[in-house]
């Protein structure tokens, strides 16, 4: 009886390791890498509007959609948690189909937002990267299309790719919306004084004014104009601004900004203020601005706030002394 073989049991060795060859692992990557790139675009964004939340209150509100400062501050704060939060999922690739969902929502909104206000003439700086890169409504249009196509695409390479839930990835995301929320506080947005309207009576509080000469705001009557060397609006009222201060039946004149000290210097130098300019830390600034955009006009009077404009010049019957 013939004896049988032993059979071999040697184990076929293992397969090489896959690599992205395959048409579905590239659309993959194709799709992490452009989710990737948007995540670090909105996360940026988010980041930077925290930084200078006051700021983008102000753009916000020049877009002319929501005007109530509750309700702006409000969709300021909204506008941090979901672009931390998006930006943050899709730096991570989490969830990605709801997170590229979410992000084209999104862009969507900021379009319409953005083609209305263009077509109104309503903002000269569209705030989608804060104070750091100033943008109009028209490149910012053309960015935010561009941004949406590309968040098209990586949704459509990636449809297919799980989404599988990760715990890690999960409690990173809450981290970035956390930050987006909490930190304009830590750097010191006044959100009471915001929340607060500043109509009637109110004290113009502790200012650490930087520039010359040097005048005492809280005795006498003044008319302070809370500007930005940079506005338009700012830059168009100085004659105005000029002419109240040289009348001495009206009240005196200064103007309070945030601005650096040159450009503090250029602005002097090129419209001519013949009153005195000051740089006051931002909070300060802030809590005088409010949520209008500048200029803003303060009547004071002995350091007490009685009556406030926003960029409409007061009429001078109410600047006498």
């Amino acid at each position: 009886m013939a004896q049988k073989e032993p059979a071999d049991k040697t184990r076929p060795l293992d397969p090489p390791p896959r690599r992205f060859s395959s048409g579905l692992d590239k659309r993959v990557l194709a799709s992490r890498l452009l989710a990737g790139a948007l995540g670090c675009l909105m996360l940026a964004a988010g980041l930077l509007k925290a930084a200078d939340l006051g700021l983008f209150v102000v753009q916000i509100k020049s877009y002319g959609i929501v005007s109530d400062p509750l309700l702006v501050t409000a969709l300021a704060f909204a506008l941090l948690l979901v672009e931390c939060g998006l930006g943050a999922a899709l730096l991570l690739y989490y969830r990605p189909r709801w997170s590229l969902f979410g992000v084209s929502l999104l862009l969507l909104i900021f379009i319409g937002a953005t083609a209305w206000t263009w077509q109104k003439g309503g903002t000269e700086d569209c705030g989608c990267f804060g104070a750091l890169v100033q943008r109009t409504p028209g490149q910012a249009l053309v960015e935010d299309l561009v941004f949406f196509a590309a968040g098209a695409l990586a949704f459509f390479l990636g449809r297919k790719v799980p989404n599988k839930p990760s715990p890690t990835r999960r409690w990173l995301v809450i981290a970035a919306c956390l930050t987006g929320l909490l930190l304009p506080l830590a750097l010191g947005f006044p959100l009471p004084h915001v929340l607060t309207p500043q109509n009637g009576s109110m004290p113009l509080g502790d200012l650490h004014l930087t520039g010359e000469p040097r005048m005492d705001l809280y005795r006498g009557t003044y008319l302070i104009a809370v500007m930005d060397t940079d506005c338009s609006h700012c830059q168009a009222a100085v004659p105005f601004l000029n002419s109240v201060a040289a009348d001495g039946n009206l009240a005196m004149v200064a103007g309070i900004c945030t601005n650096s000290a040159e450009d503090m210097d250029y602005f002097i130098a090129r419209f001519g203020p013949q009153y005195p300019v000051y740089s006051v830390p931002e909070n300060e600034f802030w809590r005088l601005a409010g949520s209008e955009p500048p200029p803003r006009y303060l009547l004071v009077k002995n350091g007490s706030v009685i009556k406030t404009w926003s960029q409409q010049p007061p009429p001078l019957s109410e600047l006498k002394k």
